[in-house]
């Protein structure tokens, strides 16, 4: 299970990487493992890249505060030879440490990868 603290601090910041970069590397070197609930029923764990979504520069002054959004970025494969795709729904369910996210969003447009944004929940 990834330390909370270590991965907000960490340098891989999805909005920096490269359509391209190369996912099999990525894994290889930052892969965790999770696992996703779905209406209720615990997946089979999945290795994927856990990456923090920095709030923009407008969303975190706000108004007089600062926001309290927390979002992440899981990035898995897709069609990609010789491994299993990310399996993940709008939805889906998982924690990080004391924190639980829900899958907010999937992207599929870039290829050989799946990401899915997620938001922390209470």
């Amino acid at each position: 299970m990834p330390n909370l603290n270590n991965w907000m601090n960490s340098e891989l910041d999805p909005g920096d990487l490269d359509p391209m970069f190369d996912i099999a590397f990525a894994m290889a070197r930052r892969g965790q493992s999770v696992i996703l609930t779905r209406a209720g029923v615990a997946q089979s764990a999945q290795i994927v890249v856990v990456a923090p979504i920095r709030a923009s520069g407008s969303e975190q002054r706000g108004e007089g505060a600062l926001s309290g959004k927390q979002q992440i970025v899981l990035i898995g494969y897709r069609n990609y030879t010789g491994k299993t795709d990310f399996d993940v729904q709008r939805g889906d369910t998982f924690a990080i440490g004391t924190t639980r996210f829900r899958v907010t969003y999937i992207d599929d447009t870039i290829p050989n990868r799946r990401e899915a944004t997620a938001e922390a929940t209470q």
